[in-house]
């Protein structure tokens, strides 16, 4: 068949197998290994057996939600425009060796946003109905980080200000928010800092996210995806001991993601330093222990094995779980051996 007479693509599903979705376009010649004609549309055929849960399909398809509408079996479903490409919900999921079919119709898209992003005041808010999450609506950096002593050396940064983190809170599926009440800051890590600048001391610990400026972006919207976007510029100090160097273009950039019908929050996140930031998401939870796997721990508080003992270092114990009590672990801060 000619490329022009459907597109096809490779979609993968979140149980792992791939999906082959064909587009269907009416000013061209149906071949019978499409079926029967629909209309201008979509066909979403399973064809290796397995079920998929519910989710969101990026399918090739160029539409105007201004005059055009997504039909499913009869009735309108809610779509998003993705640059050259569509989003579709496979609501109650893909059953094995079935098959879906979209219909495009004349007439203005007005199927209910089931993602919807709210402006809070100081916060932006995105609800799917089942969970939410709150964001900064502004980053404001009163006094932009500096080098504590840039004439003798750029390791060690002063960061006056508190910096608001990513998530400002969120929402449980009963309803209960968790997390909020207080900003939620950014700080960075381990690293060297002084009282001020210039000043002689070396101080080694968890400091103010070195920013510099940050901004806030609402890149979708909705009906179907929402993504906010936080860019924090910075200063990256030297590491000493190292051949890192210091830089005056340090970042860290946090996207949020939520989906329809999808109950986790994806955060999204690239750096050059070394960010750390936390929120309290124990309310309406009660947790009384987590677990993590990472380098290792400097207390019994701060991670310890099932049988009590010391998280060792990695290089000291097999690939495994810590255990921690909540109660007694406090914030987890991002750190590193020694700069």
């Amino acid at each position: 068949m000619r490329r022009r007479d459907f597109v096809k693509a490779i979609i993968t599903s979140a149980a792992g197998w791939p999906l082959l979705a064909r587009a269907q376009r009416r000013t061209t010649p149906l071949s019978p290994v499409l079926g029967q004609p629909t209309m201008d549309g979509i066909i979403v055929e399973e064809l290796f057996g397995v079920s998929h849960p519910d989710q969101i399909l990026t399918l090739s398809a160029v539409m105007n939600p201004a005059t055009q509408k997504l039909m499913k079996s009869g009735s309108e479903v809610s779509y998003q425009v993705d640059g050259s490409k569509i989003l579709v919900r496979a609501e109650g999921g893909v059953a094995a060796n079935s098959t879906h079919i979209w219909t495009i119709a004349p007439g203005a898209r007005a199927a209910a946003a089931q993602v919807m992003v709210t402006d809070g005041g100081t916060y932006y808010e995105i609800d799917n109905g089942l969970i939410a999450v709150r964001t900064p609506k502004t980053i404001p950096v009163s006094t932009p980080a500096i080098w504590a002593n840039p004439s003798v050396e750029h390791t060690r940064v002063w960061a006056p200000t508190l910096i608001p983190g990513p998530i400002q809170g969120i929402r449980h599926r009963d309803g209960t928010w968790t997390g909020t009440g207080s900003t939620n800051y950014l700080y960075s890590g381990q690293t060297w800092t002084s009282e001020g600048p210039p000043h002689h001391e070396w101080i080694w610990t968890t400091i103010n996210f070195p920013a510099t400026s940050a901004t806030v972006e609402v890149l979708e919207s909705g009906p179907l995806r929402a993504k906010i976007r936080m860019t924090y510029n910075a200063l990256r100090p030297a590491w000493a001991q190292s051949s890192i160097p210091f830089s005056d273009t340090g970042y860290f950039i946090c996207t949020i993601t939520l989906e329809a019908g999808q109950q986790c929050i994806m955060v999204d996140q690239e750096t050059d330093g070394t960010p750390t930031w936390s929120f309290n998401m124990n309310t309406g939870v009660s947790a009384d222990r987590a677990r993590y796997r990472g380098q290792g721990a400097a207390s019994i508080n701060g991670g310890h094995n099932y049988d009590g003992t010391l998280y060792a270092q990695i290089n000291e114990r097999a690939d495994m779980d810590a255990e921690i009590v909540l109660s007694a672990s406090g914030r987890r801060d991002n750190s590193v051996g020694a700069h």
